[in-house]
């Protein structure tokens, strides 16, 4: 960690700070770091080149954004996004913004899982869910026989040629609920 030191009267006057010093010292996290408190580099976070590569532009909000959902391995709904991104100081619209564009990007898949919202998650591997419609408990799976099921649905339509993307959300009762 490296400390610097930036003389009072090069920070805004707008600034939220309370300054009574002449100079103040902020610490350094190694580059790549990243705390939502902390303002550090985000051009070299993990989610960066994410970004880059879906041809996104790198923010703040966005990096927050990919941190929630790197952090919980379940689809989530905006308004669960928007609570824990809140210190990227994103309003709720540009957070709803967002997941559209991740969604249009391919960086995150909409998951129907019957509840009142939309839900997301990252599409960084195919699976599919199995939901409780007792008490809402998901757990995903991973065997997946689209491709021959694709095969013998395009066989049998009279309508389509091709299948381009499925998905798959099984709903029954998990052992707690059938106790």
């Amino acid at each position: 960690m490296q400390t610097i030191y930036i003389y009072k009267n090069s920070i805004p006057k707008h600034s939220r700070l309370s300054i009574k010093c002449k100079w103040i010292a902020l610490a350094i996290l190694p580059t790549g770091a990243y705390d939502e408190g902390m303002k550090t580099d985000i051009r070299n976070s993990p989610h960066a080149a994410l970004l880059r590569e879906k041809g996104c532009k790198v923010t703040r909000g966005r990096i927050a954004i990919l941190e929630v959902f790197a952090k919980n391995h379940k689809p989530i709904n905006a308004d669960y996004v928007f609570e824990k991104a809140r210190a990227a100081k994103m309003n709720q619209v540009t957070a709803y913004r967002t997941l559209a564009s991740f969604e249009r990007s391919g960086i995150l898949r909409r998951v129907d899982l019957r509840q009142d919202s939309v839900h997301y998650e990252l599409a960084a591997h195919h699976h599919h869910h199995i939901v409780c419609t007792d008490c809402g408990v998901i757990e995903d799976f991973e065997m997946c026989n689209a491709e021959a099921v694709s095969k013998e649905a395009i066989r049998n339509s009279k309508r389509f040629s091709a299948i381009r993307e499925h998905s798959l959300e099984l709903f029954g009762v998990c052992n707690s609920c059938a106790k």
